[in-house]
């Protein structure tokens, strides 16, 4: 079995080969789709917890997992957030490295 190295993790060959679309995805992509499906289930959960057909444990319950996909869709929102805070701070650096004078570069 032959093995190949990408970014300094061994993978077999095999599976580098039957997985050539690892390599291309897009966490803001992957990102949306969770937030997207969370956001159904979150929903569902918020109607079940205010129903009055159900008993008031299953309404906690129900109630309590809207309360908790709620805060996980924060968390991965504000990921990407600072994925793009990141982004931008990484940009105005190189912009002030190429463009602005700093008294290093002042002869």
């Amino acid at each position: 079995m032959g093995w190949i190295i990408i970014k300094n993790t061994p993978i077999p060959r095999e599976i580098s080969r039957k997985t050539p679309i690892l390599r291309r995805f897009s966490t803001q992509t992957i990102r949306k789709d969770l937030v997207r499906s969370l956001r159904q289930l979150h929903k569902l959960a918020q109607k079940y917890s205010k129903d009055d057909t159900q008993d008031p444990v299953s309404r906690e319950r129900w109630g309590r997992l809207a309360a908790y996909t709620g805060q996980t869709i924060n968390v991965i929102l504000n990921a990407y957030d600072e994925v793009e805070i990141e982004k931008s701070l990484h940009d105005l650096k190189e912009y002030v490295k190429e463009h602005v004078k700093t008294p290093e570069t002042v002869p």
